[in-house]
């Protein structure tokens, strides 16, 4: 045997010993190699290296393929628990159909998504919606489904129409077990929005234009004088007389010349005998104001068609002719 052949055989006898050690080793710091070993027949070419190869020689190449993390070493999810169940909880609505996985979340902040979610008010009541709830359905019709959630509760359903539609879930109301005998659910100018409120101003039910007006007088005292100025418009008598009556009882500013108006104008004599009243009780009243008030206190006093509102007049011409003379 020629002294090349055996250098070569030496070779590879020693290529593949190293690729043995490689396989066999231990995995160190959260990893491990793997080799493989690759014949690669080479032609005759000048590698510029120490030696050549001629054409029908072969060379073995050790090659590094791939880095394996032990499952022990993939990186942990650091959240809470907590946490981890509110990003796996899912709770959909579309087209009115309720789907939901949720595991071990309070009932109130799953009834307050759906809530959201649907469009549709949940009021709970009597301190209930504490408890832990684990629920999995997909694709119910949306009362189906709360009626599945709700299912250890008491709990009120009401179904609207509005216009041609056909009658559809407008709120729901929730109790604890055994509790919901005997009440009667809210009624809506507690529950709706103030967006609902304010396009009941224009419903046809003049008892429900008052109701709406009133609500929102009570929300936002003050800052309903927009809504006040429009009831009191209403072709309603009555309409006007309780938008006025809370207005004036909810510290909402009337401007005067409204007032005055009022006074001259209105059909209803408790709405002029209201006004005639908010007119002499305003307190940022200049010397000026003052006088006006009295000249037209003076007026109604004499022309009024009421006597309960002359009689008004008569009383607040003299309260404020006393108050000119200090």
């Amino acid at each position: 045997m020629s002294a090349q052949k055996v250098l070569g055989l030496i070779a590879l006898l020693f290529i593949l010993g190293l690729v043995v050690f490689v396989q066999t080793r231990t995995p160190k710091e959260g990893y491990e190699r793997t080799s493989t070993l690759r014949h690669q027949p080479l032609a005759s070419k000048d590698l510029s290296s120490p030696g050549k190869l001629t054409k029908g020689q072969s060379s073995f190449i050790v090659e590094e393929t791939r880095l394996i993390l032990p499952q022990s070493s993939v990186p942990e999810d650091l959240s809470s628990p907590g946490e981890q169940v509110r990003e796996q909880s899912s709770i959909t609505v579309k087209n009115g159909r309720l789907s939901v996985w949720i595991q071990d979340r309070p009932l109130v902040e799953v009834l307050e998504e759906v809530s959201q979610r649907a469009i549709v008010p949940i009021i709970i009541g009597g301190g209930g919606g504490d408890q832990q709830v684990s629920i999995q359905f997909q694709d119910l019709p949306l009362d189906e489904g709360l009626r599945f959630i709700l299912k250890d509760q008491d709990a009120f359903f009401f179904y609207g129409v509005e216009g041609n539609a056909p009658a559809s879930l407008r709120v729901v109301w929730v109790y604890p077990k055994g509790r919901g005998n005997g009440l009667t659910p809210t009624p809506p100018e507690t529950w709706a929005s103030t967006v609902e409120l304010e396009g009941r101003l224009a419903d046809p039910d003049p008892e429900a234009r008052a109701r709406a007006a009133e609500s929102l007088v009570e929300r936002k005292g003050g800052e309903a004088l927009d809504v006040v100025l429009q009831a009191l418009k209403d072709r309603d008598d009555q309409v006007r007389n309780r938008v006025l009556y809370k207005a004036l009882n909810s510290g909402v500013k009337l401007p005067s010349d409204f007032l005055y108006q009022l006074v001259l104008t209105d059909p209803l004599p408790e709405v002029r005998f209201l006004a005639i009243a908010a007119l002499a009780e305003d307190p940022t009243m200049g010397a000026d104001d003052l006088d006006n008030a009295k000249a037209l206190a003076e007026k109604v006093m004499t022309t009024d068609l009421s006597p309960e509102v002359r009689n008004q007049a008569q009383q607040i011409f003299e309260q404020l002719s006393a108050q000119t003379t200090r």
